[in-house]
């Protein structure tokens, strides 16, 4: 219900004041001043419309208590692909990863990637960033990679806290698993992975 009154309410307001700025543009033909002001305006108002998006995204993931984490993960860097259309998304997923586990272990994993997805994005601008999924007999790992700036502080040395370890490492810890962050082996970027026990994975099913 709260998804679908942002989708029709607040989103459709956006998307019509974008209309409305761009059809004020061609009154303000010479007056740079304005023009200015105007640029500015539609760059809030497709940001906050964006954001939006995003958050309707997560929202309709959560009120259907996804059990695909694979769609999940593809509906957010979608989202975020369009915003950042200089960068490139990637998904790889290996045989044998679930097609369907816990929906609550789905959350705890998509939340995670997108905290390392959105640090990739704001402070190491990469071109490329990816996703991948796989399994190695009893455990399960995501790893984000990217070839942005890279960490600044040493692998040994702990992140600042707004780099939202904490929060990646206690979903982890709920899982049972594990959070690391370093920088990748070759050129810059960084890589975020985390390993949780397979059978966590598993949803359970009651008689």
């Amino acid at each position: 219900f709260l998804a679908r009154e942002l989708h029709d309410g607040v989103a459709q307001t956006l998307a019509t004041m974008l209309l409305e700025l761009e059809s004020f543009r061609r009154d303000q033909y010479g007056r740079e001043g304005a023009l200015a002001q105007i640029d500015v305006l539609e760059q809030s108002t497709r940001s906050a419309l964006a954001d939006l998006r995003a958050l309707l995204v997560e929202l309709r993931g959560r009120q259907r208590q996804e059990q695909d984490l694979v769609l999940l993960l593809r509906r957010g860097m979608l989202e975020r692909q369009q915003r950042k259309r200089r960068m490139a998304f990637h998904l790889d997923v290996a045989q044998g990863w679930p097609e369907q586990m816990d929906p609550a272990v789905a959350d705890h994993l998509y939340r995670i990637a997108c905290e390392a997805l959105d640090n990739a994005i704001q402070h190491g601008a990469p071109n490329n960033v990816e996703v991948a999924l796989t399994t190695d007999h009893d455990t399960a790992a995501m790893t984000i990679s990217d070839d942005g700036t890279g960490i600044k502080s040493r692998q040994d040395s702990p992140l600042r806290p707004g780099f939202g370890l904490v929060g990646m490492r206690e979903r982890a810890e709920i899982l049972g698993g594990t959070v690391s962050v370093r920088p990748r082996d070759q050129g810059s970027g960084t890589i975020v992975q985390v390993i949780v026990p397979m059978d966590r994975l598993r949803i359970e099913r009651t008689s």
